[in-house]
């Protein structure tokens, strides 16, 4: 069984890396808005205590993990579902769990690649330089912290249908983005927003790179809330595969 589900995981990377689709929008939309909002229009030298290429270098690689795992990780379920590939596992003597660990893995490897190519894109062009620690950091939370929306990802493909799945969680990433500061910083946006924002596991995302870039560690509210979504997206998207699998 652990034999097969890793070679499932192979096969689920080697996929995942060959569909151009899924990866180089991830990467080309962050870093588009990562110059424009650095090199092009004027902006203050420093913000939160730090330089704003660097703090708007980790809203912008917040924005590229959440956009990925919502929306890549979402469809690809989604297709695999109505093609039939994935009734087919589900009835396979694959552990229960094989076929969404095969997912999960290959998307961590993704977002790998997607934070060290962002990370490298910021120190080369725009000469952003941390520290070490900061760097792995910044690194280690928000590769972790993206478990969070890949859990939303995974209910949205199950409980929806490709097309409804694309279009959902393209509504919801660009709402979660703007609605928690990764685009424009909390206290600019309208209280309202501010108010909302705060709870938002987008905000709590970005607020622990950003709080590591000025030598701290994130809140005990970044890392509550980001465990309770993860939870709560987990107990969705079981109870999904559960209904799926009766089905």
């Amino acid at each position: 069984m652990v034999r097969a589900t890793l070679y499932l995981c192979r096969i689920e990377l080697l996929k995942t890396f060959r569909n151009q689709y899924f990866i180089w929008p991830s990467l080309f939309w962050p870093l588009l808005f990562y110059f424009i909002y650095t090199d092009v229009v004027a902006v203050p030298n420093r913000y939160g205590g730090v330089r704003w290429a660097a703090f708007f270098l980790m809203s912008m690689a917040s924005f590229s993990i959440l956009a990925q795992s919502l929306s890549g990780l979402s469809l690809r379920f989604a297709q695999e579902k109505e093609s039939g590939w994935a009734r087919r596992l589900w009835i396979t003597p694959l552990p229960r769990g094989g076929h969404l660990l095969s997912k999960i893995f290959a998307q961590m490897v993704l977002n790998a690649f997607i934070l060290l190519f962002i990370f490298l894109a910021g120190a080369v062009v725009n000469g952003v330089r941390l520290p070490v620690e900061a760097w792995i950091g910044c690194f280690v939370w928000l590769w972790s912290g993206g478990l969070t929306f890949m859990a939303l990802g995974l209910f949205i493909g199950m409980a929806a249908n490709a097309q409804l799945s694309n279009a959902l969680t393209n509504v919801l990433y660009l709402g979660l983005a703007l609605a928690g500061g990764l685009w424009t910083p909390l206290p600019y946006l309208p209280k309202a927003l501010q108010a909302i924002g705060v709870w938002l596991p987008s905000f709590r995302y970005g607020d622990g790179a950003w709080r590591l870039l000025s030598g701290e560690a994130p809140s005990a509210m970044d890392i509550g809330l980001l465990v309770v979504y993860f939870l709560i997206f987990v107990v969705l998207s079981i109870y999904s595969l559960a209904r799926k699998k009766e089905g």
